[in-house]
């Protein structure tokens, strides 16, 4: 056992005053560690945060505000903010990555969804509520029952809405500088430290007026809170409602995943924005997919790094998810049920522009993140994910010739390397 996990030991001592015993769950892109309490007839999960890397007063503001959205976040019992020590509910291991891994999306998820188990091995009663929420929603022969995805996916921007509604204040924006900078991670780990194409100094600087141009777009959008990771790794099926109210959780292998929120720099921000009206968020829809929704019950986790941002960013996240692809009919329709429930200040067209905008943005980042985590922190399952994520990009470049010289900037690069 060392120090640290002494230290958070001796504190859930002191906090729960009785007999417990504690699992680690491991995780992949983050300092963070997270451990299983199981007491007599309740589990728990403990965070281990070291102060140096993260101030966990960040996440308890952040979580307050969630809360009081109405937002199913992870309801912290016990801080102890000085030594980066958690106490949390605990909301289990399905991920939404691993629920929607029934061969409704175009790629098979199924190699991603594993790793999210802690330590990688499957959790029985995970699968069991897995297998019967898929027996509950996925469609049938007739085509008449709502599939599993449609039901997830309406519930999910439900959730959203609630986000963009929580309370900003105090909290940082979503700056212009920041979106250059993590868009220059796609140059600077991406091309220059994994592919090693040796871009030249006309394609740096090329490359940054068209980081220039997606950053301009970003702004001028309505900014709202903005999550900033928010996608199936990060959203837990909850089982039975749990996490309703003021019990909530937190899943160990999600959160320990960074993935592409994590932010550009060494440390972590926290923030939120304004949002919608109180009414955006009703559920006024009687089809199908919406009613058996409301059995799907959802947990939003890994929110730390908030911002003020644009108002599609989330959106984009969820729908075009760096780790599970849908067909583009089906992420229209869920743009136009976010559209109904939070209508925009704007038309179809400019709004579906912003997304596409902010697509190319996030994913730039993502995919230099990725890099950043395979040379830097040798981590490489992610790289796996890279062509996914290009082929977003590239869907994006198509439908806008305005950017067409960051589309003739990616053509020169080398095929994508996954090793």
């Amino acid at each position: 056992m060392d120090e640290r996990q002494a230290l958070l030991r001796g504190w859930l001592r002191q906090t729960l005053g009785g007999d417990f015993t504690m699992t680690a769950l491991t995780g992949d892109a983050s300092f963070r560690r997270y451990f299983r309490v199981a007491l007599p007839g309740r589990r728990l999960m403990a965070a281990d945060v070291p102060p140096d890397k993260e101030d966990i007063r960040v996440f308890t503001r952040v979580t307050q505000k969630l809360e009081d959205a109405g937002v199913r976040a992870p309801h912290i019992h016990a801080a102890d903010h000085a030594n980066g020590c958690l106490l949390l509910d605990d909301f289990g291991d399905t991920t939404a990555l691993k629920a929607l891994a029934s061969g409704n999306a175009l790629n098979d998820v199924s190699a991603n969804a594993g790793g999210n188990a802690p330590n990688n091995a499957p959790d029985n009663a995970a699968q069991d509520r897995q297998e019967t929420a898929h027996r509950a929603f996925t469609d049938n022969a007739g085509g008449n029952a709502p599939d599993y995805a449609d039901a997830f996916y309406r519930r999910a921007i439900d959730e959203l809405i609630k986000v963009q509604q929580a309370d900003s204040r105090g909290l940082p924006d979503y700056t212009h500088s920041l979106l250059v900078q993590e868009m220059c991670l796609f140059t600077d780990w991406y091309c220059d430290t994994h592919l090693q194409c040796g871009l030249t100094e006309s394609q740096h600087a090329a490359f940054g007026r068209e980081f220039e141009q997606l950053a301009q777009a970003a702004r001028a959008q309505p900014q709202v809170f903005v999550h900033r990771d928010y996608h199936s790794r990060n959203l837990m099926v909850l089982d039975n409602g749990a996490g309703t109210g003021k019990s909530a959780g937190t899943s160990a292998s999600a959160n320990a995943s960074a993935g592409a929120g994590e932010s550009a720099s060494a440390g972590k921000s926290a923030g939120a924005g304004a949002g919608a009206s109180a009414n955006a968020g009703a559920n006024t829809d009687t089809d199908a997919s919406t009613n058996a929704g409301a059995n799907i019950h959802i947990g939003v986790l890994d929110y730390q790094d908030a911002v003020v941002g644009p108002v599609t960013y989330d959106l984009v996240s969820l729908l075009k998810d760096c780790y599970i692809v849908w067909p583009e009919a089906r992420r229209r329709d869920w743009m136009r049920y976010y559209l109904k429930r939070r209508p925009a200040d704007t038309g179809a067209d400019t709004f579906t522009r912003w997304f596409d905008w902010m697509g190319i943005q996030r994913h730039l980042k993502a995919i230099g993140i990725f890099a950043r985590l395979h040379h830097r922190d040798g981590k490489s399952g992610y790289l796996n994910d890279i062509p996914r994520i290009l082929a977003y990009i590239t869907e994006s470049l198509e439908r806008h010739p305005e950017l067409n010289g960051l589309r003739r900037l990616l053509s020169q690069l080398p095929p994508p390397r996954i090793s």
